[in-house]
């Protein structure tokens, strides 16, 4: 596989449950036979392996830190530096996920996508309407910048 759009997160916490809605929303658009849409969930580090063969890695997530609904890329980002993006604070595994990628021999290209979140709370699923504005035109953007249509 060529392209793997990653998306992580907990649907039963709020706006941690961007990465998956983000790929269902995703999985509507003709992408080329060499896409993947993979749902991590919380996996982090266990990951790894369903990642084999991936060249180029878009990562899904919300982060805090920022006003709700507003979307950060981070093009071409250094696996090892995902401090750099500076608003993945909430766990699950990411930063650890994309330092173990950059050991690999051919690491992929990342690019992370992060939302900013607003409501977090543990069993309260379904996406604050801030997060979940942001989300069609979000996915609009990626299919054109990652497919080039």
């Amino acid at each position: 596989m060529s392209l793997c759009i990653l998306g992580i997160g907990n649907p039963l916490h709020g706006d941690d449950g961007f990465g998956q809605e983000a790929l269902a929303q995703l999985a509507a658009y003709p992408w080329p036979e060499d896409t993947q849409l993979l749902d991590g969930g919380t996996g982090g580090v266990t990951l790894l392996p369903r990642l084999k063969g991936c060249q180029r890695l878009v990562l899904l997530d919300v982060g805090r830190g920022g006003k709700p609904g507003t979307v950060r890329h981070y093009r071409r980002l250094r696996p090892w530096a995902l401090g750099d993006a500076g608003c993945l604070d909430h766990g699950g595994g990411a930063a650890e996920l994309l330092a173990l990628l950059a050991l690999q021999q051919a690491p992929p290209q990342v690019d992370l996508v992060v939302v900013m979140g607003k409501r977090f709370k543990p069993y309260s699923p379904g996406l604050s309407p801030e997060v979940a504005a942001a989300l069609p035109g979000l996915c609009h953007y990626l299919y054109h910048y990652l497919t080039g249509f």
